[in-house]
């Protein structure tokens, strides 16, 4: 039996949440590449009232506090985002991010100067304890030499986390997470709008997602696109079977999203063609930057919630708003129950890791630690030669190698 690992490098799926940086890979079943990812976007009303805003902006420390990703605000002291926003690094020196390490804007449209009062730091990360950030296939060979084959985990699979801050929120909005009943309503609703547009022979479908965030707005992909302003922009929800079916090769399935059933993910694609690069039509998408950032839907009333996170998709002939390879989000109503256990209290260490790296953290420190002050290496295991805080820095690295690990069990 082996156990086949595609890492998230190997695959090229591009982390890179501070500058878009790209890995080339030699698999075969994947040609493209694929990158965490507003293009084609328009600016948030800037008049919008703070206390109808429910964005936060992660911010680096150790980088001039330079943003990297998005969140949103669900209650008076946590935010929610990606977990690759805040697991970095690869192999051994895979780390969760040092509270310490992060700083969290709020209330802003333009995110380019903050004052104090918009100005938070992160004391506890939480990670959700089976976040993937890599493929990885079994394959058993039987005594009759036929080889079968065994979805492990896929790529960002479970790509939720929480910040929790060193002070409560004031005067700013708080975005409405869907229980997993509402969830499942609102996407039945929007698979069929999906079905009855395709089933029409329209090229035009329902604009029924919003994306939020502060990204690249350009489907090239350039960083120096990237908007100081609040972009919005809505899309289609593409149904999860089809986009298994889109994304998934005949050789090895199942290493974004492991079945045409899967709850732990959503797709969604440009609504319609926005435009043409070089003969490529492109259309609205969420791109670079817009990482840990939110999906919306509407529910029959007219409420909206978030129903995703900001966390992949392929890149093909275009980095960002191609009309045939979705990009993917974390499907939040999978991780309602998780999300009210966590922000229910203080968690007692300030990092709590995925398990995959449990064994890198103790809580040894935790008497050093307290409700709003992490220390850098703050619950990290010292006898570990990667211990401590990988920082931020390593995030610039991060899909600069490309690697694949056979293992034999």
């Amino acid at each position: 039996m082996f156990l086949y690992k595609y890492s998230t490098l190997m695959l090229a799926i591009t982390v890179s949440v501070m500058t878009p940086v790209y890995a080339s890979t030699d698999v075969a079943m994947l040609s493209n590449t694929v990158s965490p990812y507003v293009v084609g976007g328009d600016d948030v009303d800037s008049n919008t009232p703070a206390s109808e805003n429910f964005m936060a902006s992660l911010r680096n420390n150790k980088v001039a506090e330079k943003p990297f990703c998005g969140a949103t605000i669900i209650n008076d002291q946590w935010v929610l985002t990606a977990a690759h926003c805040v697991v970095t690094g690869s192999g051994e020196s895979t780390v969760v991010i040092a509270p310490s390490d992060i700083t969290i804007t709020v209330g802003l449209i333009d995110n380019s100067r903050p004052l104090e009062n918009h100005i938070f730091s992160a004391t506890h990360v939480v990670v959700y304890p089976d976040y993937s950030p890599d493929a990885i296939i079994k394959t058993t060979t039987e005594s009759n030499n036929q080889v079968t084959t065994e979805v492990i985990t896929t790529v960002l699979d479970n790509d939720v986390a929480l910040i929790r801050v060193n002070r409560k929120f004031s005067r700013v909005g708080q975005v409405n997470l869907p229980t997993q009943e509402q969830a499942i309503d609102i996407e039945k609703k929007l698979n069929q709008q999906w079905n009855n547009s395709y089933f029409q022979g329209s090229t035009i479908h329902d604009k029924n997602l919003k994306v939020l965030g502060w990204g690249v707005t350009d489907p090239s992909g350039s960083s120096d696109s990237a908007s100081d302003t609040l972009q919005q922009a809505m899309l289609s929800l593409f149904p999860i079977d089809l986009c298994y079916n889109r994304l998934e090769s005949n050789e090895h399935p199942g290493l974004i999203i492991d079945n045409p059933a899967n709850i732990t993910k959503l797709c969604a694609l440009p609504s319609e063609i926005s435009g043409y690069i070089d003969n490529t039509p492109y259309g609205i998408d969420a791109c670079f930057g817009d990482s840990g950032g939110p999906i919306l839907a509407q529910d029959d009333s007219g409420k909206w919630f978030q129903i995703g996170i900001v966390s992949g998709g392929i890149i093909g002939e275009l980095k960002c708003g191609s009309m045939t390879l979705p990009s993917f989000y974390a499907r939040v109503g999978n991780y309602a129950n998780w999300i009210v256990d966590n922000i229910s209290k203080v968690p007692s260490n300030p990092i709590t890791p995925p398990d995959f790296l449990a064994d890198k953290y103790d809580d040894t420190d935790s008497e050093d630690c307290n409700d709003s002050l992490s220390a850098n290496n703050c619950n990290i295991d010292k006898d570990r030669d990667s211990g401590g805080s990988f920082g931020f820095i390593g995030l610039l690295l991060l899909c600069s190698g490309v690697f694949f690990r056979r293992l034999r069990i």
